[in-house]
């Protein structure tokens, strides 16, 4: 009996563990703030303010995205969509690649293309914007 009892405590306790590790876990930041750093950074990319953009950005992005990568990129991108207009909507990722970081994906609206994809990966321990791509919609 106490060999039973044994075997039913353990067996629920990798049950439990099993269950909670399957679980996914809560985003880095709400999809609300995800959306207003979004804005803002999309809204600085408008006016040329590199401070502006990065201003929620990991200390590695900006090593990896410097003021002159900014603006040469931003020169490319003002060409071929035009400035940002509004951001349509805002989901999860259905993939996330990475358990440190949530992606978010935002269809935005420019002046030279309704249909842009503005993917921005938050830190889950920071919560500061760990990666940015824009991209024409699919």
């Amino acid at each position: 009996m106490r060999q039973t009892a044994v075997r039913l405590v353990v067996g629920i306790a990798v049950g439990l563990m099993i269950g909670c590790a399957s679980e996914p876990s809560a985003p880095a930041v709400s999809e609300t703030e995800a959306r207003s750093t979004a804005d803002d950074m999309l809204n600085a990319y408008n006016s040329g303010d590199y401070e502006g953009a990065s201003r929620d950005w990991s200390d590695e992005l900006k090593v990896e995205i410097d003021r002159s990568t900014f603006e040469s990129s931003r020169a490319q991108i003002l060409a071929k969509k035009g400035r940002y207009v509004e951001i349509v909507s805002v989901e999860l990722a259905p993939e996330q690649p990475d358990a440190d970081v949530t992606w978010y994906e935002f269809r935005a609206r420019f002046e030279k293309d309704d249909n842009v994809l503005f993917m921005v990966a938050f830190d889950v321990e920071s919560q500061k914007v760990a990666g940015a791509e824009l991209e024409p919609a699919e």
